[in-house]
């Protein structure tokens, strides 16, 4: 094993802010081999699948809410008549209660279409993973003997298993969940705008202006924790198989001191980035959470103060708190994972230069 003891590598600088766009997804695209490349555009597809499974399943409860709130509907609204006719009910009560299985099947329906879209994206991220190291492994074992003697073997260990850890952490698995999850939120929030567009565009102003808002706040303090994790990460390494390899020089000249408190720094330093990234990513979701429901009481308010009867209001309060409540959860991975996206730069730039160093990009262009 190759040893520089005492030498560091160079401070790589911070990314600008904004570099987390269409330069990181085609930085992603590139690494991507061939195979691995038609099962993204598959993914595609079933996202796609998947999110109309999920606008169909939170207003397939709208008819019900509906009915539920008044049942003579069945027999008044010219679309319920027909299904009324149709299927030959007897009394409105029993149409309700067939209304209410379908809606619990559109809800199952739905879910389950999510799960199976869920599979494909794990299957897919894993096996890009695996299909990435075994790629990058191959590469560096096809190289002559003097590419070693001039590198930290050890290192080259740390970004064989590290990095491309870090590429599907930082990069991969955000990229794939954030572009499911936007597709559902976009979906969801244009129905709400067809169905009611005032409220609609209020939630939208309210939820987006914050998360804007925090985006912009935080992207340059996310840029320097994600530079910072994995510089910290690079030198401790560095330390570690520096002071492993020549423990016996370490241990004549006393050097062991040295190296312990080195080691105790990038520590620090790597917790310390880790910890902002992650407060970063999820400290809007309690505040998200008190703007839902500070939203959804001033509406309530504001409408009954308008003259309309909480009954006139029941349907189209349910819709939007279904639909409030199965996007929460969305609107908050798509910052926590653009968090870390945003964090990546540092990561796709290390590990497209390993790739390109030992010659293992795929060779089979595509777009």
């Amino acid at each position: 094993t190759n040893s520089s003891a005492g030498r560091f590598p160079r401070r790589l600088r911070a990314p600008a802010p904004g570099t987390c766009s269409m330069k990181t997804l085609r930085a992603i695209w590139d690494l991507l081999a061939p195979q691995e490349r038609w099962r993204f555009l598959g993914l595609i597809g079933v996202n796609v699948l998947a999110t109309v499974a999920e606008v169909l399943g939170v207003f397939s409860i709208l008819p019900f809410l509906a009915l539920a709130g008044n049942p003579s509907l069945a027999r008044t609204q010219p679309t319920l008549r027909k299904a009324f006719d149709l299927f030959g009910f007897s009394d409105e009560l029993s149409f309700v209660v067939a209304a209410g299985v379908v809606t619990i099947v559109a809800i199952l329906l739905a879910n389950a279409i999510n799960m199976a879209s869920l599979w494909y994206r794990t299957s897919f991220c894993m096996d890009v993973l695996s299909e990435l190291s075994s790629r990058l492994f191959r590469g560096f074992l096809s190289q002559p003997y003097p590419f070693f003697l001039q590198r930290n073997t050890a290192v080259l260990g740390k970004e064989l298993l590290n990095e491309t850890q870090n590429f599907y952490t930082y990069a991969l698995e955000p990229v794939t969940i954030m572009f499911a999850r936007g597709l559902q939120v976009a979906a969801v929030a244009l129905a709400l705008v067809i169905f009611d567009w005032r409220t609609a565009m209020l939630a939208t102003v309210l939820f987006g202006g914050f998360y804007g808002a925090a985006s912009w706040l935080l992207h340059a303090r996310i840029n320097r924790y994600g530079l910072m994790r994995y510089q910290a990460n690079e030198r401790r390494f560095r330390i570690a198989a520096e002071a492993l390899a020549g423990v016996k020089e370490l241990q004549l000249f006393g050097r062991e001191q040295w190296y312990a408190n080195a080691f105790d720094s990038e520590s620090r330093a790597l917790a310390l980035s880790g910890n902002r990234l992650n407060i970063f990513a999820m400290t809007p979701r309690f505040i998200i959470e008190v703007l839902v429901f500070t939203a959804l009481i001033v509406i309530v308010l504001f409408k009954l103060l308008s003259g309309e009867s909480f009954q006139d209001l029941a349907p189209a309060l349910g819709v939007f708190a279904v639909a409030g409540l199965r996007m929460l959860p969305s609107v908050q991975m798509l910052y926590q994972y653009s968090t870390l996206l945003s964090a990546s730069s540092v990561v796709l730039t290390q590990i497209t230069k390993l790739f390109q160093d030992v010659d293992a990009l795929p060779t089979t262009p595509m777009l």
